[in-house]
């Protein structure tokens, strides 16, 4: 899974705002705090949650199953945005 190739992700102070380059993917500006901001940057790449949750887990050492309930929750939060593709 990854991004869409018609997102666009830009870091701006503390958080990524991520805007679509056709509507009809998805209209309009995301901005997303540090930890989604985190998720959207693993998926510039083919990736799956469970690298995502380990690319967190080694970067911010908190709990694993908070971890992995936030990726979960924004991955999710994303497919029902159809910002990602699988």
């Amino acid at each position: 899974m990854k991004l869409k190739s018609e997102m666009i992700a830009q870091n701006m102070d503390d958080s990524l705002i991520v805007v679509s380059l056709d509507k009809n993917v998805f209209p309009g500006v995301a901005t997303a705090n540090k930890t989604a901001g985190f998720i959207i940057e693993q998926l510039r790449r083919d990736t799956t949650p469970e690298k995502i949750k380990q690319a967190m887990f080694d970067k911010y050492n908190a709990p694993y199953e908070e971890i992995s309930a936030d990726v979960d929750d924004v991955i999710a939060k994303l497919r029902e945005n159809g910002i990602i593709e699988e």
